[in-house]
Order: structure tokens, then sequence, then C-alpha cells
């Protein structure tokens, strides 16, 4: 059989997969199987059985067969999941991952290919060995038929059950459930004798930790390059490049009473090396921590498996001494970062971290609500009801908050309870039982919050594995405490929790700032998702809500709004995702017949919601916020979700793995994936209204398309405000919502349809044609009680002046225009402007290219950087003037040098201004465009001065622009003589086919 494994293992490395790093060979069998020698205590030495000795023996033999890859493996390799595996790194690199990404990007495609293949069978080994020692390999984790059948010849005859155990075994050295006794049972026989059992749990462990542990010269762990890899993969090559430990073993201690005498330390394992250089240094004793840990979590797992199974084999290896690693060169000393704990403490129970008193009552809801949603998942039992109660005795100032839920062990208590920092529901293994419960409790300092208020906080805990309760007294967050043990069916034990759950006394400082503990209650605690009371006087109130809907109508409810043509009170609509729930405020506008977005009322962008005060609630609303945020159901932020200021009236409420993360105070999203996925939803539950509002509007109450689509700003407006930078937690998300809304018109030979920006995107090309009769037919197609084209109308009234393009035509409403122009400006640019008899104007239009734009205006802030201005005070231009920088076609405008296309003016290529000189030879286009759109800009502004200067000569004009220009600086980059020139011969006639033309300060002009 030793034979056979050592030829198998030569073939790792083979291919370019894993020909780098690390051996997997038989001197890494033989280096676990010394490891062994010392790794297991004597006494458990001494009653291993031979089925133990073999099992462990097979397993180390085999564990990391799983790494060999042939040729055909290989060839093969898009049969597997490896398409999948690759394809879900590309989607999942984020910002820490970049040196990793950097790694992947200098491989040829060659290289990388099977560098992702190794990723891949690193990733899957351990799960492909127990797949190619059953019957039925699977396919997905890849496999050779020759190496499966080698591994049937090797193992020979042995007991099939015996297989299936050492498949659970050598996978398990890449998994983290070694607690799971039904996978890995303390006592299972494979025939009548004693000798014939085996705990398979503690050969489990035994081979995670030998695995480890073998980091000495020739080799390093395969599970290193998982855990350090991604963050700094310098680090790791320099390890595996300086091969610079020399030895692992146990702890060498002195005896106190003979100091040439020395022992082994009972739990400790000390990693002697030395490093020549100091980036490799990191990367080890990074491994080395997680190594430290991973032994905890092993002799864990031996010690409780002992006390409930009553077997005796123990695992005493819980620290790992990295004193005497060292690199050459640097100081023979480890620095490292240290906590004041008493200063950390202070800071985590005073103001600094939260700020406000009533989270103490926040918090211990909190804890309260996720005990009672546990339990009622581990008991699935539909008698159970889970029930949190708050009781305040205003005459002893104690504080009760009690919950129903799961209780707390002794081992609870100290491991998570009153370790700082360290959540129940965060470890792995928590996550491992219950991998879809989300709790609210993430960051394990929540009880701290109790030492703002109080120095005497009595915490008393039932739990069904134990026999009595036990009751904790915190006097000061710096003491120590001790534990009574109490019968559970003791007078100070409430009967409410008896069976289960936890009672939490505080007994508030007379100094303490805790006013309204019902306003507190319903600020904070809003869809808690099971009973939530408040005893108040011997007196029960229900606290919370069945979903954010119900919360908000009842705000709404609350309410009286002072609105002149509001018939019918507003309503509360709402959208389900997946793990969130939005529900946003309505109102009916009997005039227009819509139903807009409601702007959330009385918040600005300060303000900030004081749950004591109720400051930016009506008076007569007792605690309830307008609108707010939730996470499983508990109030995050007031203001409307997404939202730093304004916004429409709303509250969204995430629940679920997927929902955003809080900050540790609870007090704001964390930015990341979920919440831009939560942001997402948001706004995208507020297009789909304004979509539907269309849609019905036209189906249900008798109203064209055009008018339609003229009212979306009107129902957006509360989505809209005055620009996602000020208002939006994500602009950019928000801008992408916003360009979703239907606010245009588009008309082809199938017909008409409202369309947005992004919809806009997907038409290579389109037009806007304008002159009076269209816009009269525009305004008549608006009052119609049904949708109809303009071709239709032209066929009907008989129109035969002109045709409409041969594209999709576009029609830019007024008030569209207004709110959308800096998207639409940004986002889609002239490529062709046809004038036909100085009373229509066509423009065909198409999405810009950023890198090669045809148009530069005189408002572009990034031409003014490129320059190094700060801006041009000097000017008060109102009108966006816009200058060619590329291949525009002009047709039929004749002598006309400037032409207003929307709102916005266009020079045309043989304006005088586009010849004005720069100083500096080979100036690019984009600048001598912009100062030509600066110029014109300044000449047909209504400035009052300038205006005054065309009444009295053309003279004191130019000498009004050149002073503006000199005073900005742009004469230092321009020709003086050369602005001069062309200010002289350029013409302030604009063709406007919607007015004929005009001319700025002349009789001609009209408005």
């Amino acid at each position: 059989m030793r034979d056979n494994v050592g030829k198998a293992l030569q073939s790792i490395g083979q291919f370019g997969i894993f020909e780098e790093y690390t051996k997997h060979d038989m001197a890494h069998i033989d280096a676990m199987l010394e490891t062994y020698d010392w790794l297991i205590p004597q006494e458990t030495q001494q009653i291993m059985t031979s089925a133990e000795w073999l099992m462990l023996t097979l397993a180390t033999y085999f564990h990391d067969f799983g790494m060999i890859v042939t040729r055909d493996e290989f060839d093969r390799r898009n049969e597997s999941d490896f398409p999948a595996f690759v394809d879900q790194i590309a989607n999942s690199l984020k910002l820490d991952d970049r040196d990793y990404e950097s790694h992947l990007s200098g491989l040829s495609a060659e290289k990388r290919e099977r560098f992702l293949y190794q990723e891949f069978v690193r990733t899957n080994h351990a799960a492909r060995i127990r797949s190619w020692l059953s019957d039925e390999p699977k396919r997905e984790l890849g496999f050779d038929e020759r190496v499966c059948a080698l591994i049937k010849e090797v193992i020979g005859r042995i007991e099939p059950t015996f297989i299936d155990d050492l498949g659970y075994v050598c996978e398990s050295h890449h998994r983290n459930d070694l607690d799971d006794t039904s996978r890995y049972p303390t006592d299972k026989p494979y025939g009548r004798t004693a000798a014939e059992a085996a705990n398979i749990q503690y050969i489990a462990i035994l081979l995670r930790a030998a695995d480890l542990l073998h980091i000495t010269r020739d080799r390093t762990p395969s599970v290193a390059f998982r855990i350090i890899n991604p963050k700094n993969p310098i680090s790791l090559l320099e390890w595996a490049k300086q091969q610079p430990v020399r030895t692992v073993r146990p702890k060498r201690v002195i005896n106190s009473d003979a100091e040439s005498e020395t022992r082994t330390s009972a739990d400790t394992i000390e990693v002697h090396a030395t490093f020549t250089e100091g980036r490799g240094f990191f990367g080890l004793t990074t491994y080395l921590q997680y190594a430290a840990q991973e032994l905890k979590k092993c002799a864990s797992w031996a010690r409780d498996s002992a006390a409930r199974s009553a077997v005796e084999h123990t695992f005493p290896w819980t620290k790992i001494d990295t004193t005497h690693i060292a690199a050459k060169g640097f100081v023979a000393k480890q620095f490292e970062f240290r906590l004041d704990q008493h200063k950390v403490l202070d800071l985590l129970t005073g103001h600094t971290l939260y700020n406000d008193t009533s989270v103490v009552v926040r918090e211990l809801v909190q804890n309260g609500i996720d005990a009672v949603r546990l339990q009622k998942l581990i008991d699935n039992d539909p008698q159970y009801v889970p029930e949190v109660v708050v009781r305040w005795d205003a005459k002893a100032r104690l504080l009760t908050v009690m919950d129903n839920g799961t209780g707390m062990t002794e081992a609870t208590i100290n491991e998570n309870f009153l370790h700082v920092g360290a959540s129940r529901y965060q470890s792995d293994e928590f996550k491992r039982r219950f991998p879809e419960f989300s709790s609210i409790s993430r960051f394990g300092i929540g009880v701290l919050s109790c030492f703002m208020i109080s120095d005497d906080v009595r915490v008393l805990t039932c739990h069904p594995e134990e026999e009595k309760a036990r009751e904790v007294t915190l006097e000061s967050v710096h003491g120590q405490y001790l534990m009574r043990v109490i019968s559970k069916s003791s007078s100070e034990i409430p009967s409410e929790i008896q069976a289960h759950g936890t009672a939490i006394q505080v007994r508030v400082r007379e100094t303490a700032q805790l006013q309204d503990l019902r306003k507190i209650l319903r600020y904070w605690i809003v869809v808690p998702g099971c009973d939530v009371f408040f005893d108040l006087n011997s007196e029960r109130e229900r606290v919370g809500h069945s979903s954010a809907t119900e919360a908000l109508q009842e705000i709404v409810r609350s309410l009286t709004l002072r609105r002149g043509n509001l018939t019918e009170p507003p309503e509360v609509r709402t959208v389900n995702y997946p793990g969130l729930e939005v529900a946003f405020v309505v109102e009916w506008d009997r005039w227009f017949r819509e139903y807009s977005l409601v702007a959330t009322p009385g918040q600005s962008r300060n303000a900030v919601f004081d749950p004591a005060s109720n400051a930016l609630a009506s008076e007569h609303n007792e605690g309830l916020a307008w609108a707010g945020t939730l996470i499983e159901g508990i109030r995050v932020s007031a203001r409307s979700p997404g939202m730093v200021g304004g916004g429409v009236w709303a509250m969204a409420n995430a629940t679920g793995l997927t929902a955003p993360r809080t900050n540790v105070a609870r007090t704001a999203l964390e930015r990341g994936d979920e919440f831009n996925s939560f942001a997402e939803k948001v706004y995208g539950a507020y297009v789909a209204h304004v979509r539907a509002e269309v849609e019905d509007m036209q189906k249900s109450r008798g109203l064209s398309l055009t008018r339609a689509v003229f009212e979306v700003p009107y129902i957006a407006r509360a989505f809209l405000g005055n620009g996602p930078e000020e208002r939006s937690e994500t602009p950019q998300l928000l801008s992408a919502a916003q360009k979703k809304l239907p606010v245009y018109v588009l008309e082809d030979t199938t017909g008409r349809r409202p369309t947005s920006l992004s919809e806009l995107l997907t038409v290579q090309e389109f037009a806007t044609v304008d002159n009076e009769v269209i816009e009269g037919v525009d305004s008549l197609l608006s009052s119609l009680r049904r949708s109809v084209t303009m071709r239709e109308m032209f066929d009907f009234v008989g129109v035969r002046e002109f045709d409409l393009p041969d594209v999709p035509v576009l029609r830019l409403g007024r008030s569209s225009s207004m709110l959308f122009a800096d998207l639409f400006r940004a986002m889609f640019e002239v490529t062709e402007i046809k004038a036909i008899e100085h009373s229509t104007l066509e423009c065909r239009w198409r999405p810009a290219d950023p890198s090669s734009r045809l148009w530069v205006s005189n408002f572009d802030a990034r031409s003014r950087q490129r320059i190094g201005m700060a801006g041009l005070h000097e000017f008060n231009m109102s009108d966006r003037v816009w200058a060619p920088v590329g291949p525009v076609a002009n047709h039929g405008t004749g002598d006309a040098q400037l032409v207003r296309i929307s709102d916005d003016v266009y020079i045309l290529n043989d304006h005088p201004a586009l010849g004005i000189e720069t100083i500096a030879e080979d100036t690019p286009t984009w600048m001598t465009g912009w100062i030509a759109a600066i110029v014109v800009g300044a000449i047909i502004s209504r400035d009052p001065n300038l205006r005054r200067a065309e009444r009295y000569a053309q003279r004191d004009r130019v000498s009004l622009i050149l002073s503006g220009l000199r005073n900005s600086g742009l004469l230092t980059v321009f020709k003086e003589e050369s602005v001069v020139a062309a200010i002289e011969k350029m013409s302030t006639q604009i063709l406007d086919p919607r007015y004929s033309w005009r001319s700025h300060g002349s009789s001609e002009f009209t408005s």
C-alpha cells in the first residue's frame, strides 16, 4: 500500500498544477505519522484501538489524494463544475482581492487556466477523495477513472462501512463541522470486538491538526493558500521560498524545582524558524494565528465529546508559541498592537459609541427577539408563542427585559455573553448549525450599553440542557463576576422563563436620562416578528407591527396633512422582494387624476431623530417617526430608505442573510453589495409605481400617452428632488434608477411608446424635430383621450409640408427637459443638424462616446480642471452653449451661426469663435471648442453689464468680455487679438424654429 500510494502522490505537481509551492508526497505522510507520536497523549495512545490506528493511517495516506490531477482530467475540466467556479471567482472579487486579481491578470491564458483549475482542485480536494472512495465518483468534482481504480486496488477488500467513514475523515480536514457526532461518531463499531470500534471524531481531529502543523522546510500547507493568498500572496511566496521552519514540537518548559530539568508543555506547541526577509515572516505568523484558532476548536470538540459521551480520548493542544520565529536584521522581538481593556470598555459603554441612552432598550430587546426567533426554529412547535416583555417599575427605577427564548448555558454566558465582541450568532459553529438564521445582533457588545444608565445589572437565565438556572450580577464593566446557581422553581425565577429564557434587570441610575419608554420602544421596535409587550403600572401594551406596511399606515393615519386639493387620505403601497419589504406613501390628485409619490414630511438633510424628544414626529403620534430603514424589523434610521435627506415617504424592512449590515452603533448601513442591492430595490419600487401609473392613466383613466408621460416628473417629484448628489446615499444607483423613468415619448413606424433614458441607449440613432406645427400637434395629442401618433394626425389633417425622419422620433417635453437635461446631455449628443426653410429643425442623435465626444460645453467642469481654472466668476452665463469638437454635419442652416436645440445653444461649424487661436502650438480641439463656447455664452448672456454695453458700442462689449477673460486667466492661454477678431465677426442671431429668428439685444428678438 505504501509503495502504491507513494507512486500516485508523485504525480501531484505535474502539468503546471501544484508545481510551485507545496509537497504532498510520502515525506508529508511520514512527517504527519511522526507528529502523531507527540500529538496524541500517551494515555490516549494506550487506549486507542486497532480500528482507530488503521483509520488514522489510511486517512493520513489518502487525505491529499484529491490533489492528483492527470492530463486526461485536466483536458476534460469543462465537464466538471470548473466553469461555474471560474465565473464565481470573477463575480466575487472585491477590493480586498486586488492582489489576487492582479496575479490572475499577469498570467498567460494557458497558465491562468491551469492556475484556476489548481484553485478549483485545491478548494474541492477533500471532497474529491471522499467522492473517489465511494462507488460513484462525482463528475462535477472532476476525476480520472484510472485514479479511482488505483484507490480501489490499494485499499483492497476492507469493510464498506469503514471505507465510507474513511471518506468522511479524509474530507473533514477541510470542513468545519467536526462537532457533528452524527457524521463523526465517537464510538463506531466495525465488528464484534472492542478493537474493531473507532472514535471517528478523534481521528478526524488528529488528521486536521497534523496536517495544519506540517509546516517545516519541505512543505507549505495547502490550506495556507486559502487563508493568506487572497490578502497577501507575496508573504506566502516568501515563506515558501525561504523554507524557514526548522521544527514544530511541544513547548519545552523548565521545572520550577530544578532549573536544569525541562519538560514538555501540556497544551502549547512551539515553532522554530528564521527568515532572511520580513514579508515571509508575516505570511507564517498570519498562518499560525489561524492554526492556533483551529487547535482551540479541535480541543473544544474533543472536550465536549468527552463530557457528553464519556470517551477518554484527549486533545490538549490549544496554543502556539511563536517567540522562536525570527528574521535576520530585525529586532529580536515581535511587536503588535495592544488594547487598553479598561479604556476600550469605557468607550464601548459610554456615549462615544452610541450617543443615545435609548439604545440600551433597543439592544436588550433585540437580543431577546433573536433568542425567541432561534427557539422557535429549534422547537418547530406550533404551540410555542415567542414573547419579549419590557417592564418598567418607575418607583424602583427597575427596567426588566425578559424573553422566553433559548436561554443561556454556563458556557454561553462565559464564552459569548461576557466575551466582548464574541457574538454567539457569528461563530462558525452556529452558522453551520443554523445556516439560514439571520440575527439582529452581530458585534457581541450590546449588553455593555447597560452601563450607560446603570451600575447594577442582574442576569437570570434558564437553559433546557442545564438542571438549574444561572444568575450573574454585574456591578461594573471593569469588575469580575460571580455566577450563582438557583433552582428553576425558585420564586426568584420568573415563571415565564423557567422552561427556557432570560431576564435582564437593569437598575437605572437617578442621573441617567431615560425618558418615555413607550415612545422609545415604538421608535426602535417596528416589526419584531414576535410578541413584544410593554408593562407599565400593571397595564400591558403591544409594541410593533406585523409589517412595515402596517407601521407606515398607522403613521399616515396619525398625521393631519394640510393640503388644499387633498380630497382623499394618502395610501400606502407595497412592493415585496425576497428578504425586503418596501412600503411608500402615495396621494391621489383629483385634478390630474394620478397617484403621486409623497415626500417625507418635515425632514431636512441634517435632521437627526431623537427618540427621547421625538423631534421629527408630530407631538400627537406617540413616538412614530415619519419614515425609516429597518433591519430584521428594528429601526436603523428614521430617514427615507437610501436617502440622507428628504426623499419619498417610505419605510423598508430588510430581513435574512441578504440584508445590509449595520455599523457598530446601528445608526447607519455599511456600504457593500448587500447595501447596493437594498438601495436598487428600494429605488426600483418607486420606478415600478411610476411606470404602473403611466399605464393606468392610459388604460383606466382615459388619458393619452403624451399626457401620461408629461405627468411623470410630477408623479415622481419626491423621488427626483434636487439631484442625486445632494440627497442619496448612493448617487450612482439613484441616478441609474431615475434613468429608468419613462419621461420621453418615442415614435417610429410601429407606433408611439413611453421610453426612458436607459431604454433610449438601446436605440442606435433617433431624431428630434422642432417647429411650430410639431409643438401644436404635440399639445393636441396631449389633450386627446386616446393615444394617436403624429403620423396619424398629419394624415388626418392632410399635412404634406414635411415628412418625419426615417428613424425613431423623440419628443423632449418641457418639464422632462428641465428635470433630466443634465442626464440627457451626458448620455447623448447631436450628430447631424438639418434646417428646413428656417421653420423646421431636425437633429440626429446617438449615445455619447466618452472617449470621443463631438461637443464641449461652456459649463464643462472637466475642461476647467484640465486648464487649471477654479471657475469663471466674471460671467453670469445663463445659456448652455455647445461647440463642435468632432465631425457634425450641418444642412440648410444658411448663414446662421447659432442654433437652439431644446434649451441649449449649439455653435455651427463655420462660427468665427471656432477660429480663436491659442498661444501654445498643437492645441487640442476640445480647448478651442471650449473657449468658443465660453465667448459665445458671454455674448448671448443676459448679464446686465453686457446688455448695457450692447446698447452703446461694439467696442464696449469687446472690452467688457476681454476684461472677464483676462480676470479668469484665459488670456494666458488664448491670443487676445484672435478673440477680438472673432467677437467682431460674431452674430447674435439664433436659429430657433419655435420662435423663427431671434437676436439678443435687437428688435428682432422674440421670446
